[in-house]
């Protein structure tokens, strides 16, 4: 059982909700710990907000052990929220992340009602210093099914109470001769119909659960048989006695009319014998609505057995995804091992059987390096705005600019010096050590470059950090050279988006396909000062609409999340690529200034056709991406300078 009073360093759980713009909803949060057992919330509240302008506070509450926060109206977008836990005079901080809110064409009703978006179950950690856990729940679905299965089991009642009322009522009309006829005659009827329907009943009943239920068709049905046999005898023997009583009573009121009253008993006699057989019937299909039930339930069984003795004869995979072979394995096909194949790495291993020989490997390593090529600043054409001065620590290599207090600055960084560049020069990535220490509310860092040489754009320095740097030159065709922008910045945590300007289609158009993460790193692990650098590469050579391509963040820090996949941009045609790059920097500093720390770039060359970069960086990597969206683009995009 977590004890919240001494709650102390815990880390709020993360997630996203998904809601729609002036839908009023509640979310249900289970609070347990990790054995499943329910926190105790006793004189514990709960308070938050959603970031929007103005705030918008939740309407939160305590029902039955779960914590419920509502909310209404939000406007349509990507709004942070968090929920904080109140025990005295002490608030932690429960829940945090983004409401992701959708447009809505039709307006909301005036007086609408609350509706569930959805359930889900904190779990708190062992330890005081661990991270709040969050999965999602089903309870929502359960109890749903709960309160329709009591449904049925109340209107089930009022019928029977009705078949009572009923016997009552011709019980309380037989007192006489006429009224007796008058009341056997519609106790018969509305006997024979109940039958038909309790039979039909049966047999809906009997087919529907041997159609959704197949395992326990036998029981339900043999239940909805004596049932319906039950409502038919009572029927049968309330109707009989009816009748009974009549032809007592009727042969004693005819004995001076004898004649006149047999020409009314015959009919209604014949009546009874008539439901009898009907009754008789009714029972009769029954019966054999449960024998074939139950072979219909044997049938199922026995596939089921059969699919059990298969499936124990199958290999099972661990509850670790591993699965283990008494013997060989040979397949015709391709064996794809996306995590990797585990060889015992022997130097100088005979046989292939044995091991993977250490000078092998090292070779390859040596032929990845080769096919490395660094660029050289060229320092005299480096330049800076807004007087920020950049200083070239190492010549060509290396090179710093410092920001002070709330300065935006746009940086410019010609390269050259790539041997054996040129047209089909095998260029599939650039890796770019570039980093901005500032880390604070309001400061950013936009890292843009061309990938191809045929393109027209005009550069737009100091636009802003939501602008683009550089944009098609105006009346210009759609190209496949493209714009690659990668952003860093702090907005209630830190956040990344790539964007990906290119010409596509046939005639071509430009488009803009935007990326944007939520980079789940805490202050220790500050994403614009642990930066190592950025990587752009691709595992396909070709240009279109193809996917090939993506973008990295290599980080440092305490975390062990070190690769960061940002995003899936289009391949290139090596043919079309500079291999000298321009890397253009933008850098908003703020409250406590920063610095920009730039190593030239290097090119990764393609091993033949082999572009092993993007392959050695996915098994590792880890992604936080929240959204991908890709629109036309309009020129102006952005206002400039």
């Amino acid at each position: 059982m977590v004890e919240l009073d001494t709650w102390a360093g815990l880390e709020p759980a993360v997630m996203d909700i998904k809601t729609v713009s002036g839908l009023a909803q509640v979310f249900e949060l289970t609070l347990t710990d990790s054995a499943g057992s329910a926190v105790e919330l006793d004189g514990v509240t709960f308070r938050g907000a959603v970031n929007t302008a103005p705030l918008r506070e939740f309407a939160c509450s305590v029902e039955g052990g779960k914590v419920l926060f509502g909310w209404s109206g939000l406007p349509a977008g990507r709004h942070s929220f968090d929920l904080y836990m109140v025990t005295g005079n002490v608030e932690r901080a429960l829940l945090r992340g983004a409401m992701v809110v959708s447009g809505r064409t039709m307006p909301p009703l005036e007086q609408e009602s609350y509706s569930v978006n959805d359930a889900a179950t904190l779990v708190f950690p062992d330890a005081v210093d661990g991270t709040i856990l969050i999965e999602l729940s089903e309870v929502g679905l359960v109890d749903l099914l709960n309160r329709r299965t009591g449904g049925f089991a109340e209107e089930g009642k009022k019928h029977l109470e009705s078949i009572r009322e009923l016997k009552e009522l011709i019980d309380g009309k037989v007192s006489g001769f006429g009224e007796v006829v008058d009341a056997a005659i519609t106790g018969i009827t509305e006997a024979g119909t109940a039958a038909a329907g309790a039979v039909e009943a049966g047999r809906t009943e009997a087919v529907n659960a041997v159609s959704s239920e197949k395992a326990g068709a036998l029981a339900a049905v043999k239940e909805a048989g004596e049932k319906a046999i039950t409502g038919i005898t009572e029927a049968g023997t309330a109707a009989a006695g009816a009748v009974e009583a009549g032809r007592t009573e009727a042969v004693n009121a005819v004995s001076s009319e004898k004649d006149e009253a047999m020409k009314k008993i015959s009919p209604l006699v014949e009546r009874v014998e008539t439901a009898k057989e009907e009754i008789d019937k009714a029972e009769s299909r029954v019966n054999t609505a449960v024998i074939n039930a139950g072979q219909s339930a044997q049938t199922a069984s026995d596939a089921a057995t059969a699919a059990q003795q298969a499936l124990a004869a199958i290999p099972q995979v661990d509850a670790a995804g591993n699965m283990t072979l008494a013997g060989g394995l040979t397949t015709a096909g391709t064996h794809n091992a996306n995590g990797g194949i585990n060889i015992p790495l022997a130097a100088g291993a005979p046989t292939d059987t044995m091991g993977i020989n250490r000078a092998y490997a090292l070779g390859m390593a040596h032929a990845a390096m080769m096919h490395q090529t660094r660029t050289y600043w060229v320092t005299s054409s480096c330049t800076a705005t807004n007087g920020v001065a950049i200083n070239h620590i190492a010549p060509g290599c290396y090179c710093e600019a410092i920001l002070a207090a709330n300065i935006r600055t746009s940086v410019t960084l010609p390269s050259a010096g790539a041997l054996g560049g040129g047209n089909y020069s095998k260029i599939v990535g650039y890796s770019l050590p570039i980093k901005f220490s500032g880390g604070a509310d309001g400061s950013a860092f936009k890292i843009s470059m061309i990938i191809g040489g045929s393109g027209q754009f005009d550069e737009y320095p100091d636009a802003g950090i939501d602008d683009f740097r550089l944009r098609p030159v105006v009346g210009s065709a759609a190209d496949i050279t493209r714009l690659v922008d990668v952003t860093l910045y702090y907005d209630n945590g830190y956040k990344a988006r790539v964007r990906e300007l290119i010409g596509i289609g046939s005639p071509k158009r430009y488009v803009v396909r935007s990326t944007l993460s939520n980079l789940d790193y805490n202050s220790n692990t500050n994403p614009c000062s642990a930066t190592y650098r950025i990587v752009i590469a691709q595992s396909e050579i070709g240009h279109g609409d193809a996917l090939a391509a993506g973008v990295w963040l290599v980080m440092g820090g305490l975390s062990n999340d070190t690769i960061i996949k940002l995003a899936d941009i289009r391949c290139w045609d090596t043919y079309h690529v500079l291999y000298a790059p321009v890397i253009y920097l933008d850098a908003q500093a703020g409250l406590y200034g920063g610095a920009i720390s730039a190593e030239s770039p290097t090119i990764i060359n393609g091993v033949g056709g082999n572009t092993y970069v993007r392959y050695g960086l996915e098994p590792y990597q880890k992604s936080w991406i929240t959204s991908v969206t890709e629109e036309p683009y309009t020129d102006p995009e952005q206002p400039t300078a």
